[in-house]
């Protein structure tokens, strides 16, 4: 018995596992310190963005050129030259962009000229109602109001003449012009016709102030180019100071008769004699690369223009007679002459 005592006394007992209670409401494991201190910004991580979306250049200057690189280069390059130096005589800040992307555009963007698509200036333009936009195309109407329309047209013969007779009395005192020009062809008939129209659509009946009192423009007529003479000295004594020649009636012989005779001329690009001219007020060239900066300068003065329709411009200008502010007003009859509401001939013609 004392035996049976002894062994039970140094009898080891194998110990009971603990119970664990396993519950189906057991809260999320907030022990989430581990969590924290592995992923310390997981809750405040910025969502991720379109790889095509992000780092995209920030455009800082008030006037940018959007040309694509399938736009004209010839555009592009004479575009880009005129805004630069339109940037630099206006203290602004000018950049030329290829590509550019609705997001792109900052505060400080004033205006875009536009030689991109149809469908991406529109894009662009809605995206950004605060900036003005001047697309360089074929649209006859804007499709926003923050967008204007630089449209070519094919300018008319008698709407050649008009801005010739029109540029001519702007440009000389007391609006002696003249004109000579073909009597026997229908060509001859508007050139002459388009002349008075535009030199009296500005001055009216066009009278020297001082005697002899005279109703300008004097017009000469010739059967053939070459007898040019009698016409030219029916001018000179009607003290005519500034002529536009008929290009189908110049000739190199005419050209050097009016240098000589201290003349001013109003000629047409091409027209025969031209490179001999001496005293040039002005040439109308139907080239396709316009002067955009008098346009440039009314959108940032925020006048609304819509469709702006371009086909003559007038170059090689003598400024000393037409001065920025004429050739600001005559930009405007030329805008109102290409949109039709003004005509080039006379009513019933």
């Amino acid at each position: 018995m004392v035996l049976t005592l002894l062994l039970g006394a140094c009898k080891q007992e194998t110990p009971i596992p603990t119970p664990v209670v396993v519950s189906d409401h057991t809260p999320p494991a907030v022990s989430v310190s581990e969590t924290d201190e592995t992923t310390p910004d997981q809750t405040t991580a910025e969502p991720v963005e379109d790889p095509g979306s992000v780092s995209l250049e920030q455009v800082q200057a008030q006037i940018v050129l959007w040309a694509p690189g399938s736009a004209d280069a010839n555009l592009v390059q004479n575009f880009a030259w005129q805004l630069q130096n339109y940037a630099q005589q206006n203290a602004l800040s000018f950049e030329q962009r290829e590509n550019l992307s609705p997001s792109q555009l900052s505060a400080q963007t004033q205006l875009v000229v536009a030689l991109a698509s149809q469908a991406e200036l529109k894009t662009m333009a809605e995206a950004n109602g605060q900036v003005q936009f001047l697309y360089i195309g074929n649209l006859e109407e804007s499709p926003l109001p923050n967008v204007h329309v630089l449209n070519q047209v094919q300018a008319l013969p008698e709407q050649q003449s008009f801005l010739a007779g029109l540029a001519a009395v702007l440009g000389t005192p007391e609006f002696r012009v003249g004109s000579i020009t073909m009597s026997n062809t229908a060509a001859g008939q508007i050139a002459r016709d388009g002349f008075l129209t535009g030199a009296r659509y500005y001055c009216g009946l066009c009278r020297s102030r001082y005697t002899p009192l005279i109703l300008y423009p004097i017009q000469a007529e010739l059967e053939e180019s070459a007898n040019w003479q009698a016409g030219l000295d029916h001018l000179l004594s009607q003290e005519v100071k500034t002529v536009f020649v008929q290009p189908e009636a110049s000739s190199p012989e005419l050209i050097s008769a009016l240098n000589a005779k201290g003349i001013a001329i109003i000629a047409v690009e091409g027209q025969s004699g031209l490179d001999l001219a001496e005293n040039v007020l002005g040439v109308l060239s139907s080239g396709l690369v316009a002067d955009i900066s008098p346009i440039v300068e009314r959108i940032l003065a925020h006048e609304p223009l819509g469709v702006i329709k371009i086909g003559l411009e007038l170059t090689r200008i003598d400024e000393s007679k037409l001065g920025a502010g004429k050739q600001i007003l005559f930009e405007r009859y030329k805008e109102d002459l290409l949109n039709g509401d003004i005509k080039a001939l006379p009513y019933g013609q």
